[in-house]
């Protein structure tokens, strides 16, 4: 796996080796950052379920200015780990704890985010649950983005997100939705 866009673009990265995890596609991650494309630039980026860090440093690569990466992986850890050494003068955390913990933690901390990225392993089926505690807990900055990746069969609740459903686009076993905040 590569990234595919910005001043890292064709930097090699490392993957997990386990069949537990589902790295994003290169042709959904090309997707997503064309659709991010001018609301990339200097913002704080969290990258939940991060994995092999692709989409954070992908970020990085387009000019966010800080990534928070967490995944609760000890594997997954040192991969994001080995990735991110090659990166030059970036700001980033990268952290092994839990999803649970790490939003609890970021709401003890008044954390905020400009572009949050969702991508929990498929049969968890709690993209409704986590979109409802990000917004009730305010951990999205006005006109923030949420970018969801989900499977095909799985559905967001509308009474879960009020906010505006930016792009919904579906690529072979995997759905990308985004929402803004307005």
């Amino acid at each position: 796996m590569n990234v595919v866009r910005g001043k890292y673009r064709g930097l090699k990265l490392a993957t997990l080796k386990n069949t537990k995890t589902r790295p994003t596609s290169t042709k959904a991650k090309e997707a997503i950052f064309s659709m991010l494309n001018n609301h990339i630039a200097d913002v704080s980026v969290l990258d939940l379920f991060a994995g092999s860090g692709s989409l954070g440093i992908e970020a990085l690569s387009n000019g966010a200015l800080r990534v928070d990466f967490f995944d609760k992986n000890y594997e997954a850890i040192s991969i994001i780990k080995e990735n991110c050494a090659k990166l030059h003068d970036e700001d980033y955390t990268i952290t092994k704890m839990a999803y649970q913990q790490a939003l609890a933690m970021m709401v003890e901390n008044n954390k905020s985010y400009d572009l949050i990225f969702l991508d929990p392993p498929y049969d968890f089926r709690i993209i409704n649950d986590l979109l409802k505690f990000i917004i009730t807990n305010n951990l999205i900055t006005n006109n923030g983005i949420i970018v969801c990746e989900l499977s095909l069969d799985e559905e967001i609740l509308d009474e879960v997100i009020d906010y505006e459903k930016y792009k919904d686009k579906k690529y072979s076993s995997s759905r990308i939705v985004m929402y803004r905040r307005r």
